[in-house]
């Protein structure tokens, strides 16, 4: 009977590494043959000459507005006790917008731009690629404008990841090997772009030449599930693996 288990588990734990190279194999044979254009495209574009606050020294409050900001954004939710800044304020108010000494535009928030006033320090902020912004902002009207970035690059003015990796505190005793031999099939992917300059959508395709793919979302089947947490516990206890791909190549340094 043990023997058996042992054999079982020494048998699952062969699979899932023997399908993870394969995957991983596949993935940089394709990309290393795709990558073209890779340096296209820098946030440089609407980057001039930084400027610098005032000294924090002073007891002044500063306004920062974020005049054009993504509706999901809520400026209550900052705070600045863990920042070198701490008398730093800032307020979505475009009454304030005279009275404030830095000005932050969301990319994908405004279509025209008000007159800069003297010495006010204005801020690209994007989490998107310069694939994905270049077109648009790379423009003489909007050249020298901005001062800063605040971007997911860590060369920006203000490096603004989409998150942080820190290490468990605690590491609980997970059967990964009953999940695995659990889970009935192999690779599901949920995309809503079709079309993309990373052209992942062709790396799907001939992967699945080799192991089936299950597409969900707006460039495949619908989830059998209305509610987005149903269909995403779902495709997580019945599928082995899950794929996801950036949209375009870009630099993060």
């Amino acid at each position: 009977m043990i023997l058996n288990l042992v054999i079982a588990y020494s048998s699952a734990k062969n699979v899932y590494k023997g399908v993870v190279a394969f995957l991983f194999g596949i993935w940089m044979i394709w990309t290393l043959g795709q990558i073209k254009d890779f340096g296209r495209a820098d946030l440089n574009n609407v980057k001039s000459q930084p400027q610098v606050l005032r000294p924090r020294a002073s007891e002044k409050k500063f306004t920062i507005l974020f005049y054009a900001k993504p509706s999901s954004f809520n400026p209550k939710t900052v705070v600045f006790d863990r920042c070198n800044y701490k008398n730093c304020e800032l307020t979505a108010d475009k009454k304030l917008f005279s009275k404030s000494e830095a000005v932050i535009f969301h990319h994908n928030s405004f279509s025209t731009l008000p007159d800069k006033p003297s010495g006010q320090v204005w801020i690209f902020a994007t989490q998107e690629s310069p694939y994905h912004t270049s077109k648009r902002f790379k423009t003489d009207k909007l050249k020298m404008k901005f001062n800063w970035t605040k971007s997911y690059r860590k060369d920006s003015d203000g490096f603004s990841p989409y998150a942080f990796l820190r290490k468990k505190l605690e590491n609980p005793v997970t059967n990964y090997t009953s999940i695995f031999m659990n889970k009935t099939k192999n690779i599901a992917w949920v995309v809503s772009h079709c079309q993309t300059q990373s052209k992942r959508e062709a790396y799907v395709k001939e992967l699945s030449k080799y192991i089936d793919v299950d597409i969900y979302g707006s460039c495949g089947k619908p989830c059998s599930f209305k509610n987005k947490e149903d269909c995403k516990s779902n495709l997580s206890t019945t599928y082995r693996f899950y794929l996801s791909f950036e949209i375009h190549y870009a630099r993060t340094i």
